[in-house]
């Protein structure tokens, strides 16, 4: 039996991705971040046609022409020598939003129902809006502990840490009211209590049935929690704050840090 042979011939990157003819096109490799999420501009020289060529020139380490279909190709904007960087921490913002409030409007409607609340309308709106800006800032706060650090397996750790101090200083182990005064800072520094405070005052702040206590509902939630209806105004501000400020953290730490080591 006789062993046959081939002729393989290598695919050139233009075979593998529609590259256009332009020396305005940049070429990115995820593998060449050095596994930081910061990925440096090549850029080809004036008439340069075998991507093929550069690509190996460029990424030694990957041989395999396959692999390369992975490249990321991108246009800056014309009249500029580097793209705008603030595109990179806007664009995975946005599609976020829209994917949260569809899965914000799932969740709340069904957990609205299962819990019981009162079916009136501006309850209802309420307990959404708390619960899709929950949502946003927490995924805010995961990118932005991942772009303010040099790598993965930190991020992890700075942001559990948050979690369990959020946690703590929530007022749902310890209300505020009794809470010791030079500790109270933490909880009005806490996102989820600021949340907490809305989905709650939200639901029972202005009940007036009565306890076996003799206290209405709303009288308890005051003196136990230290929640007030009137109050959800300024609640529902700082929630919006706290997800544009980790947000623009985001967008800010992916242009300005770069933690790539040449």
């Amino acid at each position: 039996m006789t062993q046959s042979t081939f002729a393989f011939k290598q695919p050139t990157i233009t075979e593998i991705l529609p590259v256009p003819k332009s020396d305005n096109i940049r070429l990115m490799s995820p593998e060449s971040s050095d596994q930081t999420g910061r990925i440096p501009a090549i850029w080809p020289e004036s008439g340069q046609n075998d991507w093929m060529d550069l690509a190996r020139k460029s990424w030694p380490e990957q041989p395999d022409p396959y692999q390369l279909a992975g490249i990321w190709l991108e246009r800056p904007e014309s009249g500029r020598s580097m793209p705008n960087s603030c595109g990179f921490g806007r664009n995975p913002l946005m599609i976020e939003v829209a994917y949260i409030l569809i899965q914000a409007v799932i969740y709340g409607g069904m957990i609205y129902a299962m819990i019981g609340y009162e079916w009136i309308v501006t309850k209802f709106f309420w307990s959404l809006f708390f619960t899709f800006f929950t949502f946003l800032y927490f995924t805010f706060f995961g990118m932005m502990t991942v772009a303010i650090t040099p790598y993965q397996n930190i991020a992890a750790v700075v942001a559990s840490s948050f979690y369990g101090i959020w946690n703590l200083f929530s007022g749902y182990v310890l209300p505020r009211m009794y809470m010791p005064v030079w500790w109270r800072w933490c909880y009005w520094a806490c996102p989820f209590a600021w949340t907490l405070y809305g989905l709650v005052a939200s639901q029972y702040g202005d009940l007036k049935d009565k306890l076996e206590s003799g206290q209405t509902v709303e009288e308890f939630i005051t003196s136990f929690f230290g929640f007030r209806h009137d109050f959800l105004g300024v609640v529902s501000i700082v929630t919006v704050g706290i997800t544009v400020f980790f947000g623009v953290s985001f967008a800010f730490s992916i242009k300005a840090f770069n933690f790539q080591k040449r």
